[in-house]
C-alpha cells in the first residue's frame, strides 16, 4: 500500500499503526480491490477500503468494444462516492436503514480510494447465501424505509435513472436480445417506470449480496451504491426478490411479499403529506413492470435460456400486451372524440381552405380536419410525455421526431377531406402507433357515417366494433373482383381495361377504400405510381395496413415490395403506388392483370 495512503487512512481513523490488509474480493474487471484494513489504537479495530484502480486512456482505447462499459463502470465509483459523502449525511443508521459510514476519500493519479466503516465492527458480520422469509422481511423493510427516506427527493451526482440494468446504459444488451417483442418494446417499459408520479432514489443492486446481517439475524444494513438513483421502488424489490427465490416461488409469494413491504412503506411514510394510496396504487402497478425491465436486460445478457411458460415470462408478455392496450386505449378515446365532431361539421356550411399539394383531394383542408386534429393531439399529449413518443400528423409541419423517438404517432384528422367537402361519405379519421424502424404497432380507424370502429394490434388479430374479422384465404369469388379506388385511377391509361375485369367503385379516401377491401372477400385497392409529391402518406396507410394484414389481408407498393412507414426521405408512397388486397390469391390474380 502506498505510504500516503497509509497516511491518510491513519489520520481518518486516529489509529497508531495498519496491522494489516486482507482482501476480501477484487473489483470488477481488474479495476482494484476491496479491502479490510487492520488498525491499532484507533476509532475502530478495522475499516473498509475500496481501492479503485481507473485504466489508462491507453488501455481504454486498446479495448474499445468495452468502452461503454468502463465508461458506465467509472461513473458508478464516482456515484457511490457521492452517494456516501452527500447522500449518507442523512442519518440513516438510527432509522431503520443503517448503512456504513464514509470516513474518507481520496484521489490520486488513475486511482479513487473510500474509506468506509467496517459494518462487521457495528455487528453486521454475517453474510447468508440463502434468505429465509424473515431475513427476506428484513431487507423489504430496510428498502421500505430507504424509498420512504428519499421519496421525491433530488438525485443529483447520482443516476438519473438508478440501477445497473438501466436501458439507456445497456444497448449491447438490448441489441443482441433475440426476443424481438420484447426488444421493440423496451423503450416504452423504460419510460414507464420513469414517468411514475412518485419516485425515491433506489438502491439500483439491492441483491442479497449486498445485505450484511447482524449474527442473530434480527437487523440488516446495505452495502455497494454504485447504481443509486431515481427511480420507482419496485426495481429494488423485484431485483430482491428476484434474487432470493425461484420463478415458482416468486410467482407464488407475491401477494405476501408486496403486502409487506407496503406496510412497512406507509408506516414509515406516516407524517409525510403524500398520498399514500396513491402512492401505494401507482408502485403496485409498477412491480410487474420493474420485473420485465430486469428481465429485458437479463434475457439480452443471457439469451435462448428463457423457457415461455416462466414466471418472468409470462409477467413480461402481460406488460407488453397491457401497455400497448393502454396506447390503443388512447388512440380510440381520440379517434372515436375526433370522429364525432367531424361528423358534426358534415354537410354543413364550413370554411374550406387550400394547402400545398400536386391534387385537388390534397389540397383541400377544411376547418373540420383543423379541430378534429386539435382534438386528437390534446389526448395523445399526456401518452406523448409519458412514453416519449414522436408525432407525425398531416395537419402539422413533419418536426422528423418520428426518426429520433422509439416510437411516434401517425395522425390522419381527417382522410377523404374532398368527400367530406362535397357531402358524401368515403372519409375516416385515423391514428396508428409506429416503431422507428417503421412498424405499424398498432392501428384505429373510426368511420364517422356509419359510425364503425376498427383496430388492431400487432399480431393480435383484427376488430369491428370489437368483434373479430378474418378475411377468408382459400375462397376467391368466380364474380368479378371489386376494385376500390379514388378518382385519379380515372386519369390512368389502363383505365378501360381495368372498368373490364374489375368491377371499381369509387368511396372515398385511401382508408375508407381499403376498409372496403376488408370488408369483401374478393377485393382490392389501387394507387398508381406518380412522380408528383402527394397521394398517400404514411398518416394515411399505416393503421389501416395493420389492420387488414391481421384480418388476413395484404398491402404492398406496386412493386410487391414492403412499405416501411417511416421513410428518411419522404412521408409520401406517390413513387411506389399501392395494391392491398382481401389476400394473397386475390393479390396474385390482380398483380398479373395489371
Amino acid at each position: 500500500m502506498d505510504a500516503n495512503i497509509r497516511k491518510m487512512i491513519l489520520k481518518a481513523t486516529n489509529a497508531k499503526e495498519i496491522v494489516r490488509t486482507q482482501l476480501i474480493q477484487n473489483l470488477w474487471d481488474n479495476y482494484g480491490e476491496l479491502l479490510r484494513v487492520h488498525l491499532r489504537d484507533g476509532d475502530a479495530t478495522s475499516v473498509i477500503l475500496k481501492h479503485i484502480k481507473l485504466p489508462s486512456k491507453h488501455a481504454r482505447a486498446k479495448d474499445s468494444k468495452s468502452d461503454l462499459s468502463s465508461r458506465r463502470k467509472l461513473k458508478s465509483y464516482k456515484v457511490e462516492i457521492c452517494w456516501y459523502e452527500t447522500y449518507n449525511k442523512i442519518n440513516l443508521r438510527d432509522h431503520g436503514s443503517p448503512t456504513a459510514l464514509k470516513l474518507a476519500s481520496f484521489q490520486g493519479k488513475d486511482e479513487l480510494f473510500l474509506l468506509l466503516e467496517d459494518l462487521d465492527t457495528r455487528g453486521f458480520g454475517k453474510r447468508i447465501a440463502v434468505a429465509g422469509i424473515q431475513e427476506m422481511k428484513l431487507v423489504l423493510s430496510w428498502l421500505a424505509c430507504f424509498h420512504a427516506k428519499f421519496m421525491q427527493h433530488g438525485h443529483q451526482g447520482l443516476w438519473n435513472s438508478g440501477t445497473y440494468w438501466h436501458l439507456e446504459t445497456r444497448p449491447d444488451e438490448l441489441q443482441i436480445l433475440d426476443d424481438l417483442r420484447l426488444k421493440q418494446a423496451a423503450p416504452l417499459i423504460d419510460h414507464k417506470l420513469k414517468n411514475t408520479r412518485y419516485l425515491t432514489i433506489v438502491h439500483g443492486d439491492a441483491k442479497l449480496a449486498n445485505f450484511c446481517f447482524s449474527s442473530d439475524r434480527s437487523q440488516v444494513a446495505a452495502v455497494d451504491f454504485q447504481y443509486a438513483g431515481r427511480g420507482c421502488g419496485m426495481k429494488d424489490v423485484a431485483y430482491f426478490i428476484g434474487s432470493c427465490l425461484r420463478e415458482d416461488q416468486c410467482e407464488a409469494m407475491e401477494g405476501m411479499i408486496l403486502d409487506f413491504y407496503f406496510s412497512a412503506l406507509l408506516n414509515n411514510l406516516k407524517d409525510s403529506q403524500i398520498d399514500k394510496h396513491e402512492l401505494e396504487r401507482q408502485w403496485r402497478a409498477s412491480y410487474h413492470v420493474a420485473w420485465a425491465d430486469f428481465h429485458r436486460f437479463i434475457k439480452g445478457w443471457s439469451p435462448g435460456f428463457w423457457k415461455k411458460t416462466s414466471y418472468s415470462e409470462k409477467i413480461t408478455k402481460k406488460v407488453i400486451d397491457d401497455l400497448y392496450l393502454e396506447l390503443l386505449q388512447v388512440a380510440i378515446h381520440a379517434c372515436v372524440a375526433a370522429g364525432r365532431i367531424v361528423r358534426s361539421y358534415w354537410r354543413k356550411d364550413i370554411a374550406i381552405s387550400s394547402k400545398d399539394g400536386a391534387t385537388a383531394s390534397s389540397r383541400v383542408v377544411t376547418e373540420a380536419d383543423l379541430i378534429s386534429q386539435r382534438t386528437i393531439l390534446s389526448i395523445l399529449e399526456p401518452s406523448m410525455k409519458t412514453y416519449d413518443l414522436g408525432l407525425l400528423a398531416e395537419e402539422e409541419r413533419d418536426n422528423r421526431s418520428r426518426l429520433e423517438k422509439a416510437f411516434f404517432w401517425s395522425v390522419d384528422p381527417l382522410d377523404g377531406t374532398l368527400p367530406f367537402s362535397e357531402g358524401e361519405s368515403g372519409f375516416a379519421v385515423t391514428i396508428a402507433l409506429i416503431s422507428k424502424m417503421g412498424d405499424p404497432i398498432l392501428g384505429v380507424v373510426y368511420d364517422p357515417v356509419t359510425e364503425t370502429l376498427f383496430h388492431a394490434i400487432q399480431n393480435q388479430g383484427c376488430y369491428q366494433n370489437n368483434r373479430p374479422i378474418q378475411l377468408d384465404q382459400n375462397n376467391v369469388s368466380k364474380r368479378p373482383i371489386h376494385l376500390f379506388a379514388d378518382r385519379s385511377l380515372k386519369q390512368e391509361k389502363n383505365y378501360p381495361d381495368l372498368k373490364e375485369k374489375f368491377t371499381v367503385h369509387f368511396t372515398g379516401g385511401a382508408v375508407m377504400n381499403t376498409i372496403h377491401v376488408l370488408l369483401h372477400q374478393n377485393a382490392c385497392y389501387l394507387k398508381y405510381p406518380k412522380e408528383e409529391v402527394g397521394g398517400c402518406a404514411i398518416w394515411d396507410l399505416a393503421a389501416v395496413s395493420l389492420i387488414l394484414k391481421e384480418a388476413g389481408g395484404i398491402m404492398t407498393n406496386m412493386n410487391g415490395g414492403a412499405l416501411s412507414f417511416n421513410q428518411v426521405e419522404s412521408v409520401y408512397f406517390n413513387k411506389e403506388g399501392i395494391i392491398a388486397c382481401s389476400n394473397k390469391k386475390i393479390f396474385d390474380e390482380v398483380n398479373q392483370t395489371l
